[in-house]
């Protein structure tokens, strides 16, 4: 499953977000790529979605992949922690073809 993330990911939008998310775990999905190309600004918020949806995922054996990120976004990741729970790529395409 591929989710790409346009503009901002905020307090407003986490929720939707994250029902979008649990939606992919109860259709049993493994790998998610997570394009990340054009997002702007993610508050704790939507860190908060992705941390808590990276570790059920683990969880149940899959993984997350993390692409196209600018260096602020990459940076908040890595100081959030998350990349304990996911791997970052430049290029999805490949690791999808995998």
């Amino acid at each position: 499953m591929c989710v790409r993330l346009i503009g901002d990911v905020d307090s407003a939008d986490a929720p939707q977000l994250e029902a979008h998310m649990d939606g992919s775990l109860k259709a049993g999905e493994k790998l998610v790529l997570m394009d990340f190309s054009q997002l702007n600004f993610i508050s704790s918020a939507g860190l908060r979605v992705f941390l808590s949806y990276a570790k059920r995922l683990s969880q149940a054996g899959g993984r997350i992949v993390l692409a196209g990120m600018s260096q602020p976004i990459k940076n908040t990741f890595e100081l959030a922690g998350f990349t304990a729970y996911s791997k970052y790529t430049r290029h999805p395409r490949k690791l999808l073809n995998s």
